[in-house]
C-alpha cells in the first residue's frame, strides 16, 4: 500500500502540475477569447453608431426636401435640381464624409476631426438654404394664386394677364422667383353698382369709378422696382390701353363689349317705364335712318333696317322685356294673291319678347275695356285675340294709315268689298319698331318695302327727304281661312297721358303728373340733342365738301378710320390722350392735303427684301391711308425720321412742326381742314 501511495503521490504532483498549467493555458485563451469580443462588440457598437448617425443625416436631409417638395405642392423640377446641386456642392455634407474616411471612426471624427462642429453646421444649412429659402417665399405667393385661379367663375377672373404670365415664366423655368400681390378688383362690379339699367357701361366708366384700386393693380401687376416712379409715369392712355386689355373691351356700334357681352347698370330705372320707352326709341338713332334716303342707301348696300337694329339698338330692347332677332313683321313677299304685291312693313325684330306680363300690360293700356263693372280688359292673353278693335287710325299691311272714307258699315249697303269694317277681332302676334312718317298731303304712314323695283324707285323719289319717326306698334292677324291673313299695325301712342299711366301702373309707375314732369324734362332733352345732331349734320356737310367725298355718311367712316388708326400708333409710342386729341385734327388735316399733291399714279409705297412692290397706291385715297399706315408702325417704333413730329405732339406743339415742313398754302388749306374736324368730332 506504501508502495501504491508513494506511486500514487510521485504521479498526482506532475499531473496537478500539469493540470495547473492547463488551466493557466484555458484561463489565457478564454482571456484573448473575450477580448476579441469585446473589440467585435466595440466594432458593432461603432457601426450602430455610424449607421444611427447616417440615419440623423438621412432624417435631416428627406426632412428638408419634405418641406421643399413633398409638402409643397408646387415643386418644380428645377427646384429640385437646384437642391440637389446645392446640397452637393455647399451644403457640407462633403466635408462630413471627408472627416469620418480620414479618422476611421466617429468616435476619433469626432475627437480629433471636429465632426459635432460640421454636423450642427449642416443641420443648420439644411433648415436654412437658398433654395428653401426661395421656394418657400413662392410657397406663399402660389398659394394665394392659385386660391383665386381655381374660383374659375368669380375670382379666377380677376387675375391680370401680367401675374398669368409670370407664372408660367415660373413654372416653365424662366424665372426662380414668382411674385404675386392678389387680383385686382372688381372693376365692373362698382361700375354697375354705379349706375342705372339703361346705361351701357363703357371702359371710362370703369376708370373712373375705380380709378384709384387700378393705380394700385397696375403696380401690383407690373411690380415695378420703384413704385412711385412707376407711378408718376402713368398717363391716361396708360391706364386706359391697361384697362381695355384686363377686360377684353371693345366698342362696336356705339356699345361697349367686355368679352363679347354688353355690360349695363342694375340701378333701377330712376324714371317712369313709359318715359324709358321713349328713351329707348329716341336711341334707335344709332342705326342712322334719320331720312328716306338713309333707308334706302343701307337697303341699295344690301342692309335691311332690321339687320343694322340688330347690330346697332338690339341691346337697348333686350333690357326692357327681351329682344327676338329671329322674329320679323309679316312678310307679303312671294304671295300670290290678287292684291297682294310683294311687300313687308319696314321694322325691328320682336320687342317685349320674353315678357308676356309685360306685353298684356301694353296691349291693355290701349286696347281697353269692356265697360262692365270689373272692367274686363278686350283683350284676352289665353288666345291672344283682341275684340273689338277700332279700325279707324290702324295702318294696314301697306303702311295706309285707315281714315273714314276707307271704313264701310256693315249697315250700310253698297259699301265697297275694300272697305274697312268698323271694328274688327284681330289677334295679337308681337310688338316691334316701325318707322312712321308724313306724305306730301301731311297724312302719315309706316315705311313699307316692296318687291316691285317700279313701286320702289317712286318710293326713292317721294321719301327721299322724308323725316322718320321711330314708334313701337302692336302686329295684329286678321286671320282668314279662305284667302291670305291680313295683317294691321296699331301704334302705341307714348305721348298719350292715360297710355303713360296704364304702362307705369303696370310696371309700376307713380302718378300722372309725374309723368308729365318727366315727359317735359325729356322733351328739353331732346330738343338739346336735337341741335347737336343738326350742328353735327351741318359740320359733316362742310367736310364732305372739304374732303370731296361722296356723301355725308362717309364723312364718319373716313375721320374715325383715321383717328382710330393714329390713336392706337400714338397711344403705344406713350404719347398722352389729352394730346392725341388734340394734335389728330391737324394730323388727319395733313396727311390729306398731302395725299392730294399732284402725283404720276400708280405709287410704289413699300417694297420687300428683293425689291419688289408690296404696297401700291393707284389714287390719292389710297395714298393717303398707306401714308397713315406708315406713320403709325414709325411711330410705334420710334423711328428716328419721325422724332420730331412725334416731340411735337408729346409737347403740344404740332401746330409748329407741321408749319415748319410744308409750304404756306398747303399749311393754310390744312389748318381750315382741321377746324372742321375738330367741330364735327367736339
Amino acid at each position: 500500500m506504501g508502495i501504491d501511495y508513494g506511486f500514487f503521490e510521485a504521479l498526482t504532483g506532475p499531473m496537478q502540475a500539469a493540470g495547473q498549467i492547463q488551466q493557466n493555458r484555458d484561463a489565457i485563451a478564454l482571456q484573448k477569447l473575450q477580448q476579441k469580443q469585446q473589440i467585435k462588440n466595440l466594432q458593432l457598437q461603432e457601426l450602430n453608431r455610424n449607421q444611427a448617425q447616417q440615419k440623423m443625416l438621412d432624417a435631416s436631409t428627406n426632412a428638408a426636401l419634405g418641406d421643399l417638395y413633398t409638402k409643397n405642392k408646387f415643386a418644380r423640377q428645377k427646384d429640385i435640381d437646384d437642391f440637389r446641386n446645392w446640397h452637393n456642392d455647399l451644403s457640407g455634407w462633403g466635408d462630413i464624409q471627408e472627416v469620418l474616411r480620414r479618422h476611421g471612426s466617429i468616435d476619433n471624427a469626432r475627437l480629433n476631426g471636429n465632426l459635432d462642429y460640421l454636423l450642427e453646421e449642416y443641420k443648420a444649412k439644411l433648415k436654412d438654404n437658398p433654395v428653401s429659402r426661395r421656394t418657400n417665399k413662392n410657397k406663399a405667393s402660389l398659394e394665394l394664386f392659385h386660391s383665386f385661379s381655381l374660383d374659375k367663375d368669380k375670382n379666377g377672373k380677376l387675375i391680370t394677364s401680367g401675374s398669368r404670365n409670370r407664372y408660367q415664366q415660373f413654372i416653365d423655368g424662366e424665372t426662380d422667383n414668382f411674385i404675386f400681390n392678389g387680383a385686382r378688383g372688381d372693376y365692373l362690379d362698382e361700375a354697375t353698382k354705379a349706375r342705372s339699367i339703361s346705361d351701357n357701361i363703357n371702359v371710362d366708366d370703369v376708370i373712373a369709378d375705380n380709378y384709384n384700386a387700378i393705380i394700385i393693380d397696375m403696380i401690383n401687376d407690373q411690380n415695378p422696382a420703384d413704385p412711385q416712379a412707376y407711378m408718376q409715369g402713368l398717363n391716361d392712355q396708360d391706364i386706359r390701353n391697361w384697362v381695355t386689355k384686363e377686360l377684353n373691351y371693345t366698342e362696336d356700334g356705339g356699345i361697349g363689349y367686355f368679352g363679347d357681352k354688353a355690360i349695363y347698370g342694375e340701378k333701377a330705372i330712376d324714371t317712369e317705364f313709359s318715359t324709358e320707352l321713349v328713351r329707348s326709341l329716341d336711341a334707335v338713332n344709332k342705326t342712322g335712318v334719320y331720312k328716306g334716303s338713309d333707308y334706302f342707301k343701307f337697303r341699295d348696300d344690301g342692309v335691311s333696317f332690321k339687320e343694322n337694329f340688330d347690330i346697332t339698338t338690339a341691346q337697348d330692347w333686350d333690357r326692357l322685356g327681351g329682344y327676338d332677332k329671329g322674329s320679323e313683321m309679316k312678310n307679303y313677299k312671294g304671295m300670290r294673291a290678287m292684291f297682294a304685291k310683294g311687300r313687308q312693313m319696314v321694322g325691328s325684330g320682336r320687342i317685349f319678347a320674353n315678357n308676356p306680363d309685360l306685353e298684356s300690360a301694353i296691349t291693355d293700356s290701349w286696347a281697353g275695356h269692356y265697360g262692365n263693372e270689373d272692367k274686363t280688359s278686350r283683350y284676352n292673353p289665353r288666345n291672344r285675340q283682341v275684340n273689338d278693335i277700332q279700325m279707324l287710325g290702324l295702318y294696314d299691311s301697306r303702311g295706309h294709315k285707315i281714315q273714314d272714307q276707307d271704313i264701310g258699315s256693315y249697315w250700310i249697303t253698297g259699301a265697297g268689298s275694300w272697305q274697312e269694317s268698323e271694328t274688327d277681332d284681330l289677334r295679337l302676334t308681337s310688338y316691334h319698331i316701325a318707322l312712321e312718317g308724313k306724305n306730301a298731303d301731311g297724312d302719315s304712314f309706316l315705311l313699307t318695302d316692296v318687291s316691285n323695283e317700279k313701286d320702289m324707285n317712286k318710293m326713292r323719289e317721294q321719301y327721299k327727304d322724308t323725316v322718320f319717326d321711330y314708334v313701337i306698334v302692336a302686329e295684329l292677324i286678321d286671320d282668314d281661312a279662305v284667302s291670305h291673313d291680313d295683317a294691321y299695325y296699331k301704334k302705341v301712342n307714348l305721348g298719350d297721358a292715360s297710355v303713360q299711366a296704364l304702362l307705369n301702373k303696370a310696371v309700376p309707375s307713380e302718378d300722372l303728373n309725374n309723368i308729365k314732369t318727366q315727359m317735359a324734362t325729356y322733351e328739353q332733352q331732346a330738343q338739346h340733342k336735337a341741335h347737336a345732331i343738326k350742328r353735327k349734320a351741318a359740320n359733316a356737310s362742310k367736310l364732305q365738301k372739304q374732303l370731296q367725298l361722296p356723301d355725308a355718311a362717309s364723312v364718319s367712316q373716313v375721320i374715325n378710320a383715321y383717328d382710330q388708326t393714329m390713336t392706337i400708333g400714338l397711344g403705344m409710342a406713350n404719347v398722352p390722350a389729352r394730346k392725341i386729341q388734340q394734335a389728330m385734327p391737324m394730323i388727319i388735316s395733313d396727311l390729306y392735303v398731302d395725299s392730294q399733291q399732284q402725283r404720276n399714279y400708280p405709287v410704289v409705297m413699300s417694297t420687300d427684301g428683293q425689291g419688289n412692290p408690296t404696297e401700291v397706291a393707284n389714287n390719292p385715297s389710297e395714298y393717303m391711308a398707306y401714308s397713315a399706315q406708315k406713320l403709325k408702325h414709325a411711330l410705334i417704333n420710334n423711328d428716328p425720321k419721325f422724332a420730331g413730329m412725334l416731340e411735337a405732339i408729346k409737347t403740344g406743339d404740332y401746330d409748329t412742326y407741321s408749319q415748319s415742313i410744308l409750304n404756306p398754302n398747303t399749311y393754310k388749306t390744312g389748318r381750315n381742314i382741321s377746324k372742321s374736324i375738330s367741330k364735327y368730332q367736339n
